[in-house]
């Protein structure tokens, strides 16, 4: 297998507001970890690949068909993935998510524009380098289920309802992912690492920040001692975040905090945002099993790879609604006869891992979400009749209509 990889800075050049992460539209006073685009592409037996990876709250959905239309004829519809961290401290590129911060056309245009010159100078250049692959997974605890029946106490009388709330029962992925690619010297010269957990917990409003996959990031690359491409592939975290449990909100209007509070009487603690020092701390467990499973990828037996390539789409209307993102892309891939990556153009919730899995029996299976153009979240059958923000509160922001399909896991699973 032969490779070419870059990276690329895109932090904006002026104080753009956060696209999710406190009030909308209000200017950052700072940018505290810088935003990039990690490219890396394989070549096998006439086939190539090209990932590239965004420190944004989703792809904006020009990005993808700027990197063909730069790449025609070097690069096809298959051999592209483009995923996304979903950091919500990033500027919001997708103006198809209208209950979010505005998007900045200038930015984005200027952003996509140098990632696709990018890709194609890399391409157009041919300098392919014979690399070998080594995978390995290890334990990273680094989220927390989020979807719980509680009740409810904004209005009487009071009831049950499934939502936003700390569940430390329900599942969630407690595993690191990482993919060492390195020259015939055993030299490192690119990495793939991915956890599922919502970047949503950064400790300050008004700052423009990467989180933790850009800390990690900047870690892994202190641990190597070289500034090479490290992608991050944001998992199957649609109702998982990170475990910033307490009893007082620490963000918020005084009366939202109020209404919280009273939930957490009600129903015990929930998430109340991270200061400063715990965020750190979290991060910082985050970036030493990163470091641990760089060191023990290096130990593993090379990967006899295999590139086989897939991609599908369904209209979004088979899942039984309807948005201006008007498809369902899968988007899989594998680098040996054991290993896939699966991606999905969703807000995955993480249930889909364990189906996906018992699919594809004997395949290791690295869960991607957040590829290509996200319509918004995609749960499983069994929490339609519970409800929740998963199931029918995104729509609004995310400008969806409809009701899901009741048959929605066995139509993901044969997409795929």
């Amino acid at each position: 297998m032969e490779a070419i990889a870059t990276s690329l800075d895109i932090t904006p050049s002026k104080p753009l507001s956060t696209a999710c992460h406190g009030p909308c539209d209000v200017s950052s006073r700072k940018v505290a970890i810088p935003f990039e685009a990690n490219v890396l592409g394989l070549r096998e037996n006439g086939q190539t690949l090209v990932i590239v990876t965004v420190d944004w709250f989703y792809a904006s959905p020009g990005l993808r068909e700027r990197i063909l239309c730069r790449c025609a004829g070097r690069l096809d519809e298959a051999g592209l993935v483009v995923a996304a961290s979903h950091t919500h401290t990033s500027p919001n590129p997708d103006r198809t998510k209208i209950g979010f911060s505005k998007v900045d056309p200038e930015y984005v245009e200027w952003a996509e524009d140098a990632i696709a010159n990018r890709v194609d100078e890399i391409l157009c250049k041919g300098e392919w380098h014979p690399v070998r692959l080594r995978f390995t997974t290890t334990a990273c605890d680094c989220s927390i289920h989020r979807r719980r029946k509680i009740w409810w106490p904004r209005r009487l009388p009071f009831r049950r309802v499934v939502s936003i709330f700390s569940n430390a029962t329900g599942p969630r992925d407690r595993e690191l992912r990482l993919l060492r690619v390195e020259n015939q010297d055993n030299s490192l010269f690119a990495v793939i690492w991915g956890v599922s957990c919502h970047p949503t917990d950064w400790p300050r409003y008004r700052e423009l920040s990467s989180d933790y996959p850009g800390g990690v990031r900047q870690a892994l690359r202190t641990r190597i001692g070289v500034e090479l491409p490290v992608l991050f592939l944001q998992g199957f975290c649609g109702n998982l975040r990170p475990p910033s449990i307490g009893r007082w909100p620490r963000r918020g209007t005084w009366r939202s905090r109020v209404l919280a509070f009273a939930s957490i009487v009600l129903n015990g603690p929930s998430f109340v945002g991270f200061t400063a020092r715990e965020y750190t701390k979290w991060m910082d467990s985050i970036a030493k099993s990163a470091k641990e499973a760089l060191d023990q990828a290096a130990q593993t037996h090379p990967l006899v790879t295999k590139l086989l390539i897939r991609r599908a789409s369904i209209p979004l209307t088979a899942l039984g609604l309807s948005g201006e993102v008007g498809q369902v892309t899968f988007h899989s891939f594998d680098l040996d006869e054991n290993l896939r990556f699966v991606g999905i153009s969703a807000e995955v919730c993480w249930e889909y891992a364990a189906l996906i899995n018992g699919a594809f029996a004997g395949k290791t299976i690295w869960p991607v979400g957040y590829i290509d153009n996200v319509y918004g979240y995609l749960p499983t059958k069994a929490m339609l009749a519970e409800g929740g923000y998963e199931v029918r509160g995104f729509m609004k922001p995310f400008g969806i209509k409809g009701e899901f399909v009741a048959n929605i896991d066995e139509i993901i699973i044969e997409s795929l």
